[in-house]
């Protein structure tokens, strides 16, 4: 979407800058999100995985409140680390083939009709609406509008999306 907006200021001028604004901007993102690890605090998760429990203490302090139990949490992210791999360890010698047999393969449906639906409902035509809407005559400057708009609808429709997902939960059907 910000890309989009940029692109928006730029799509008049037909100077080698026009286009050159665009690629500089995009690394605006990167330098930002390098400087903002370096600042970051190591994660106490894969701390306890390595063993090491004094720097995920640490790192947990620097992540928490002060009227968080400390403690209370490592232990808990300890024993999460030990379900995971336990489960890893059952499931070594599972294969892909399982994706296809019993129940799996009802789920193995439902996702490839998800992926498959999003194509039938043409995201692959949206996310090159400014090409499509520009080969079909209409001017750049709605183009560019139009496509910033439905971005902005389409954002605003995830965040609504966080609060009706916590509000309805998800909703898993018995017998599956």
């Amino acid at each position: 979407m910000t890309a989009i907006g940029i692109g928006n200021t730029r799509f008049a001028i037909m100077t080698p800058a026009s286009y050159k604004v665009l690629f500089a901007a995009q690394w605006a993102f990167p330098v930002f999100l390098v400087g903002f690890a370096v600042l970051m605090p190591e994660s106490p998760w894969y701390l306890v995985r390595k063993g090491k429990f004094e720097q995920a203490t640490n790192a947990l302090q620097r992540l928490s409140s002060v009227t968080d139990n400390i403690d209370a949490k490592l232990d808990t992210i300890k024993t999460e680390v030990v379900l995971e791999q336990s489960l890893a360890a059952s499931q070594s010698g599972a294969s892909y083939m399982e994706c296809l047999r019993g129940t799996n393969f009802r789920r193995t449906r439902i996702v490839c009709g998800m992926f498959v639906t999003q194509q039938f409902t043409g995201i692959a035509f949206y996310a090159q609406a400014l090409y499509f809407l520009g080969i079909s005559g209409l001017p750049i400057a709605l183009t560019f509008q139009l496509a910033l708009g439905g971005f902005a609808v389409a954002m605003a429709g995830n965040i609504v999306s966080w609060f009706i997902m916590n509000y309805v939960g998800k909703q898993i059907p018995h017998g599956s």
